[in-house]
């Protein structure tokens, strides 16, 4: 099974909108997703499930990338992917998907994050920061192994970004991918949370 983690893209700030999961994504925000899209073409990534945190922010995050890979299903709204959701109900509803499945989720941080380190690492293990655009990739073989997830990229929006600008084919892509995931030795990702007003979920 792989699993896609990705954050939302840039939106409205706090303290322009009365309620948080009504802030929609700026012109920018969408833009660079357009863009991103390329990015996701060149890494030849298709799903089988597009579930999304219902906030407005996530959704239309969900739904740009959805039309950019030409995801021919539904885009799913799943209360467990808001900020503070349950990760429990999450990890059981991936059990019971086909081994072969791609899924993409999208949502927010550190909630993603803190998610993607209980299935790569373990319960209580310190959040994998997320940029908005940001896109995390986890393999899992069997939901049995401690821990059940292996993984296999952290990438920045300005990554996936950089890959639709390369004339290259789709081995060429998931390498860069991989060299662009810095894992050290024992296992713990090496993530850097570049200084930026990123704080917002």
């Amino acid at each position: 099974m792989k699993i896609f983690l990705m954050r939302h893209a840039d939106a409205q700030k706090s303290d322009e909108i009365p309620r948080d999961r009504d802030r929609a994504l700026t012109e920018k925000g969408k833009t660079k997703l357009v863009k991103e899209g390329g990015g996701f073409r060149r890494l030849g990534l298709e799903f089988e499930a597009i579930w999304t945190s219902p906030y407005l922010r996530a959704r239309q995050t969900a739904e740009i990338m959805a039309e950019q890979v030409e995801f021919r299903g539904d885009v799913e709204l799943y209360e467990a992917l808001t900020p503070g959701g349950d990760f429990e109900a999450i990890k059981k509803r991936l059990q019971g998907l086909k081994s072969s499945s791609r899924v993409l989720l999208v949502g927010h941080a550190p909630d993603l994050g803190l998610l993607a380190s209980e299935i790569c690492f373990k319960k209580g293990a310190p959040e994998i920061p997320m940029k908005k655009g940001g896109l995390i990739r986890i393999d899992v073989d069997d939901w049995t192994d401690t821990p059940p997830g292996e993984l296999r990229w952290v990438l920045t929006g300005k990554h996936v970004r950089w890959m639709r600008k390369k004339k290259a084919d789709r081995a060429w892509a998931e390498k860069h991918a991989k060299e662009m995931t810095g894992v050290a030795a024992e296992g713990e990702p090496v993530v850097e949370r570049e200084e930026e007003e990123d704080e917002e979920f």
